[in-house]
């Protein structure tokens, strides 16, 4: 899902293969576009374009976020990709979870660089699940959330890695978001809680758990 101002979210609903356009003050379905195949993950690009990925068919459409117009452009990529978000010039970072890697392509499609796992432990992406770009002191970080390996790490825009978080409460993590404070909130999809973290990676707190009868919170 992703928010656009002042009232309008525009969701990749997966199973019935579309997405849709909604006023969140009435909840009203407002725009509706089919696509081919499963949609996983949405980002929006500049003021009126999203990017969806479409993992069983290795590709990424292009749409207009009013979705009263048809596709404007399908980027095809070399896996399945699910993880989507994007920079303010349009650069895209996808995962690709069976693959082990990260890339960040610009909007047409070619890879600048990548992130993906190595030999040397260094980079630990066994099973890149979501991904997130914010700006930090005025550069932009990709965080990236790993379910095999039960790490958040973040990157820089060119692959360097900055940071890993470990915390033996957090497994499988999944859906996250940073607040304006730069506090990270992350789901943890089989530790079946909700959990903030610092911008230096230390657990603040856990916000919801199972016995607040979260269960596979993603």
């Amino acid at each position: 899902m992703e928010f656009l101002h002042p009232n309008i979210s525009i969701l990749a609903d997966y199973y019935n293969k579309c997405v849709k356009r909604v006023d969140v003050d009435t909840g009203d379905i407002t725009g509706y576009l089919s696509l081919p195949a499963f949609p996983w993950d949405i980002t929006t690009l500049g003021l009126n374009q999203a990017a969806v990925t479409l993992p069983d068919i290795q590709g990424i459409h292009a749409v207009f976020t009013k979705l009263d117009s048809s596709l404007i452009r399908t980027i095809k990529v070399d896996g399945e990709c699910h993880g989507i978000c994007s920079t303010i010039d349009n650069t895209l970072v996808i995962t690709f979870i069976n693959q082990g890697k990260v890339p960040v392509l610009d909007e047409h499609g070619t890879v600048l660089c990548e992130m993906e796992r190595s030999a040397d432990s260094k980079v630990q992406l066994n099973f890149p699940h979501y991904v997130l770009v914010v700006s930090e002191n005025d550069n932009d970080v990709i965080y990236v959330s790993d379910q095999n390996t039960h790490t958040p790490t973040k990157f820089s825009l060119t692959g360097q890695i900055l940071l890993t978080q470990r915390d033996n409460d957090l497994k499988w993590p999944h859906g996250f978001t940073v607040t304006d404070d730069g506090h990270v909130l992350i789901c943890g999809w089989t530790s079946n809680n909700f959990q903030v973290a610092s911008r230096n990676g230390k657990k603040v707190r856990t916000l919801l758990c199972k016995e607040n009868s979260i269960v596979h919170l993603s």
